[in-house]
């Protein structure tokens, strides 16, 4: 009789638990979801950014004559 009972406790948790880990999981799952949009999201912006980064470094580090305060403007010779 107790060793039935036990038995049947022990069916019942393994059921429990294995609901349980099925209800985490797909919260997990959505979870997941919506972190990989954000992330999707997050890579657009940096790509932007990361452009136009590498173009303003170009126009102030790039070569003598490159950048735009480098020259004068045209038809105008630069003050010594």
């Amino acid at each position: 009789m107790t060793r039935d009972a036990l038995e049947l406790l022990l069916a019942g948790l393994c059921v429990s638990l294995g609901l349980l880990t099925t209800v985490l999981q797909s919260r997990n799952r959505e979870k997941g979801y919506q972190l990989n949009a954000l992330k999707e999201e997050c890579d657009m912006i940096e790509a932007v950014h990361g452009e136009r980064a590498e173009a303003l470094l170009r126009a102030d580090w790039g070569p003598a004559g490159a950048g735009h305060g480098s020259r004068a403007p045209a038809g105008r010779e630069a003050a010594p």
